[in-house]
């Protein structure tokens, strides 16, 4: 094995002065003004030496970022209507040197970020709202750094060198709330899109040493994200119980580097888990929700497309029973059906049981005996961008665990 060592170190000063004024038209309408001024000096400063390198790879770099904003806001108020309009205004001022190569570079520019929303009360359960905004971030001394950084043993981060990254983010949302507490009945829904542009690619590329590199390079990119959450709730009353279902959905489309090659690729998620409450009898609570998940992504390969689902299915169970007062019997299950790596699919099954008791005012005893199946191991497997990963955890064999809290 080559030998790999680094020396890491910097240092960052960051602060922020603030101050606002507000001016009253009426009743209905105000306009405020905030003032911010923020600054960052930054020093970072890192050596790499291995086998492989023919010299040294050293960063040596340091600089400053001031920003000031000024962000005016109006508010509108009246009857069944609330708006608001924000106009932050930011000007960004940096300069970043390269020691080791006697380089400096510049950035200044100005940046607004509008955001309206707009809120319509139809009734005390019920209001809608409409929003929309568009966000700007960019990078900062990490943006120019020219030599990789080793952040594991098996990783090195390239960044796209000389290069100020920088995101814009434009999104539009829409949702409803509906909440009647007499009828028990509750429901919600939050619709979201946002398009981003960004001026870097980057990804991954697994080097002839084994290594996994980032890679980075200027070019501009695009992310669609696409997002639905709803929310549907009834208690019934005389039964003491609650019914809910939560529902949420999630699709993107975007791009990515693979071995030098910009790979495009696209995914969704869909969850549904419904969810029965059950607090009927004084003596007795039982929560039990369902869990069903399908999450899929798209690679658009040179000449096919590849795409892969993970299906998983299961539910959650918490069982509490309390015979005398100051002592409460509680148990819990996770079961959950899993795609495996190859072959059919896996079940994993844990399960807790314990009591909890109060011997005395401000204290509390709890003994849990965990992991009642004796189950050693359980493999997850989960997309993180355009990569599937499959990762085993270990884990204690059956046990049992004495917990005492006190208060003073």
């Amino acid at each position: 094995h080559a030998e790999r060592s680094q020396r890491v170190s910097g240092r960052s000063l960051y602060t922020r002065h603030a101050t606002s004024f507000v001016k009253g038209f009426n009743a209905f309408s105000n306009l405020h003004f905030d003032l911010a001024l923020e600054t960052e000096h930054d020093r970072i400063e890192t050596d790499r030496t291995e086998d492989s390198l023919a010299a040294p790879a050293a960063n040596r770099n340091h600089g400053y970022r001031i920003t000031p904003i000024v962000t005016p806001a109006y508010t509108y108020a009246r009857g069944p209507f609330n708006l608001s309009l924000d106009l932050p205004l930011k000007y960004l001022h940096l300069r970043y040197t390269d020691d080791v190569r006697a380089e400096t570079f510049r950035h200044d520019r100005l940046y607004l970020s509008p955001h309206l929303s707009l809120k319509y009360t139809a009734s005390p359960a019920l209001y809608f709202t409409l929003g929309g905004g568009l966000n700007h971030a960019t990078g900062d001394i990490l943006s120019f750094l020219r030599s990789p950084i080793r952040r594991s043993y098996n990783r090195l981060d390239s960044g796209a060198s000389g290069i100020l990254a920088h995101r814009r983010t434009a999104s539009l949302t829409a949702s409803y709330m509906y909440r009647h507490t007499m009828e028990g009945l509750f429901s919600s829904l939050f619709l979201r899109y946002s398009r981003t542009q960004r001026n870097i690619l980057s990804g991954t590329t697994i080097v002839p040493d084994g290594s996994i590199a980032t890679r980075s390079q200027g070019a501009t990119t695009h992310t669609d994200n696409y997002s639905a959450d709803f929310y549907l709730a009834k208690n019934v009353h005389s039964w003491n119980t609650t019914f809910s279902l939560n529902a949420g959905y999630t699709a993107f489309r975007s791009q990515t580097l693979r071995q030098d090659r910009s790979l495009a690729y696209s995914g969704s998620l869909l969850s549904v888990y419904p969810t029965i409450h059950l607090r009927s009898l004084a003596w007795l609570s039982l929560r039990v929700r369902g869990i069903a998940e399908l999450s899929t992504r798209t690679a658009d390969l040179p000449n096919a497309k590849a795409t892969s689902h993970l299906n998983t299915w299961g539910t959650d169970v918490d069982l509490s029973i309390l015979p005398i007062e100051d002592l409460e019997l509680f148990y819990r299950l996770d079961l959950r059906s899993l795609p495996a790596e190859s072959g059919p699919r896996t079940t994993r099954c844990f399960m807790d049981t314990g009591l909890r008791c109060h011997p005395a005012r401000r204290v509390e005893l709890e003994l849990t005996v965990q992991n009642l199946t004796n189950a050693d191991r359980y493999t997850e497997i989960q997309y993180v961008d355009a990569d599937r990963f499959a990762t085993t955890f270990h884990l204690r064999p059956l046990h049992a665990l004495l917990t005492l809290k006190a208060a003073f």
